[in-house]
């Protein structure tokens, strides 16, 4: 993991997690090719990026978080590689390192209504606008789908093999404000998929082997 300047370790849950919240979750371009670990490979073209807003509102622990990684597979397994994760909880933050090797940093999201800005210490990291589609009438049924990830706890490769129910429907997401170090990405307006009630599970995360850490943009 990339050095940062972390606040100080706290007692965080054993897994399983189970939280519920709302999601809104977009795929967006970056302006360059991102470089994934060679023993992973990109899902999908090499300039795509996922992004994910969530405000876990119940259960296990209570906290926001902004997620931005690229979709990549080990094996038959496929799942997010977070580049950037931001949480405003600290047991959130020590949980997710230690249990799934997930590199979380420590960041403030102030909502008003379906705005959001999201500070790391004094500086805006992101501003965005979260809305359900234009029009949108017809209430989804829920759904069980993964909510997978790929992380490293020393030098091991780590899967966490989370899932959710939900009921998604067309969203969007307005970008107002992109600043380093998030990756740049190309448009501000985004078509997304959003919840307004998604429950989570994440569960104890399986170490599948040594990680190759030299990252290379992938062409897969």
């Amino acid at each position: 993991m990339t050095h940062v300047d972390l606040p100080p370790e706290v007692p965080y849950p054993p897994p399983p997690w189970h939280v519920t919240g709302q999601l809104w979750m977009a795929a967006a371009e970056c302006s360059h090719e991102i470089a994934v670990p060679s023993d992973l490979n990109a899902v999908g073209r090499a300039r795509r990026l996922v992004i994910g807003l969530v405000r876990y509102g119940t259960g296990t622990l209570r906290y926001d978080e902004l997620a931005v990684g690229s979709l990549v597979r080990r094996g038959h397994r496929i799942g997010m590689l977070a580049q950037h994760v931001w949480v405003d909880e600290p047991a959130s933050l020590w949980g997710g390192r230690r249990l799934w090797g997930i590199p979380k940093q420590l960041a403030s999201f102030e909502w008003d209504g379906p705005a959001v800005c999201i500070r790391s210490g004094a500086s805006p990291l992101a501003e965005l606008m979260v809305r359900p589609a234009a029009n949108w009438i017809l209430r989804p049924l829920p759904l069980p789908l993964p909510a997978t990830g790929f992380g490293q706890v020393g030098d091991q490769r780590v899967f966490l093999p989370g899932r959710m129910r939900a009921r998604l429907a067309p969203a969007t997401i307005e970008i107002r404000r992109w600043s380093a170090p998030l990756p740049p990405i190309t448009g501000t307006h985004l078509g997304a998929l959003g919840s307004v009630r998604c429950r989570f599970t994440f569960p104890t995360g399986r170490a599948l082997g040594p990680v190759d850490a030299t990252g290379q943009p992938s062409r897969t």
